[in-house]
């Protein structure tokens, strides 16, 4: 197998100072990843911990190494070490584990007067992946990788509603609320649909992100009235098996909405009715009170620190 071009060069580089060097010089590894032989050779951007070092609470990076982030029960911080004194060139990468670690969140953190990126942090989730080197002032992202699969929130569909809150019946035949990380954004899939009745509540029926999710309403504003809509993040479907018209079934398009920070609302257009999804007088079989009830939605909303 041919080397690659990267390997190429460096094979070359060594060969060719190999050449020139004298007979007493050696290739050395230092603890800070960098190169030397015989002086004249040097490869600052390595990494200096040949295995990662796991760590699962809250902890102060070294530069050269490689952490794996395998904390399951709260989320914590990764301060990193000064840019200015680890100077141009130094390095710290970060893995975060699979599915296990997939509700937590875990900040990294320059040190006072530093940026990330021209930020003040950035949040990792599950199967992040980030190559971090300092440019003597500042922290950079070489490589990051932040999209995630698909992994399914516990507890289900997190309904709520402006007055009082509406309640699922014990066991909902389908209660799927899943999400993946896309860049700076969430994207929410909620699938549910119940055959007996749980309590109907009041108000403005409210869909909230997954735990410990913030929508970032500097990049999508938040909406408590039906007169703007200019915060759309999605859109869904309800169909109730015993509502109001012949033959008892009665189906409505969604259009999502940031209502705040946690939670999204529904506009509603039906042949029936134009309301706020799903409660009020004239909208009643659209509740959970209602004994057959399918609600389908997908959103996509900006999060804070992603």
């Amino acid at each position: 197998m041919r080397p690659s071009g990267i390997l190429l060069s460096v094979i070359t580089a060594i060969l060719t100072t190999a050449a020139s060097a004298e007979a007493g010089d050696s290739l050395q590894i230092g603890t800070d990843g960098r190169i030397t032989f015989g002086g004249t050779i040097t490869a600052p951007y390595l990494l200096a911990s040949a295995v990662p070092v796991g760590k699962n609470d809250t902890f102060t990076a070294s530069q050269g190494n490689l952490y794996l982030i395998s904390g399951t029960d709260h989320d914590f911080d990764i301060n990193l070490p000064n840019a200015a004194t680890a100077g141009a060139g130094a390095v710290v990468a970060c893995v975060v584990a699979p599915i296990s670690a997939a509700s937590r969140q875990y900040t990294l953190r320059p040190s006072s007067g530093e940026l990330l990126d021209g930020r003040a942090s950035l949040i990792l989730v599950h199967t992040n992946t980030v190559y971090l080197m300092s440019d003597g002032v500042a922290w950079r992202t070489v490589i990051k990788k932040v999209d995630t699969d698909y992994v399914v929130a516990v507890g289900g569909v997190p309904f709520s509603a402006t007055v009082t809150n509406p309640t699922k019946p014990t066991s909902p035949t389908v209660d799927v609320m899943r999400w993946r990380r896309s860049g700076d954004c969430i994207q929410v899939q909620y699938f549910y649909r119940q055959t007996s009745s749980g309590t109907g509540g009041s108000g403005v029926y409210l869909i909230g992100l997954p735990p410990g999710i913030q929508a970032d309403l500097n990049k999508i504003p938040a909406i408590n009235s039906v007169a703007n809509t200019t915060g759309r993040v999605g859109s869904g479907a309800v169909i109730a098996m015993d509502g109001a018209s012949t033959p008892g079934r009665d189906e409505a398009v969604l259009t999502a909405y940031m209502y705040d920070a946690t939670h999204v609302g529904m506009w509603m257009v039906s042949q029936a009715i134009s309301a706020e999804y799903p409660v009020g007088a004239t909208a009643s079989y659209y509740k959970l009170g209602v004994t057959t009830l399918k609600f389908t939605a997908e959103v996509m909303v900006p999060v804070q620190g992603w």
